[in-house]
């Protein structure tokens, strides 16, 4: 997948990726996530830095696991 090519990623995810982790807190208000084929989960941290997302590995972990096709899961620290 040539990343730099990509106009919308949430369209070139389906059927490639399970599950798209992020920290952008508005994406599941800024596009319509029903009927995509895999799992949001949305960090919330102060930063996107280590010191701010490392607390969140246990927790991230499990989500992962149970994250099933147009859910949104919420990970904060």
């Amino acid at each position: 997948m040539g990343w730099a090519d990509l106009d919308n990623l949430l369209d070139a995810m389906t059927e490639q990726f399970d599950v798209l982790v992020t920290g952008d807190k508005g994406i599941a208000n800024q596009q319509h996530l029903s009927g995509r084929s895999f799992g949001l989960i949305v960090l919330r941290t102060e930063t996107n830095r280590p010191p701010d997302l490392l607390p969140l590995v246990p927790a991230l972990r499990e989500a992962l696991e149970m994250a099933k096709p147009s859910t949104v899961k919420e990970v904060a620290g």
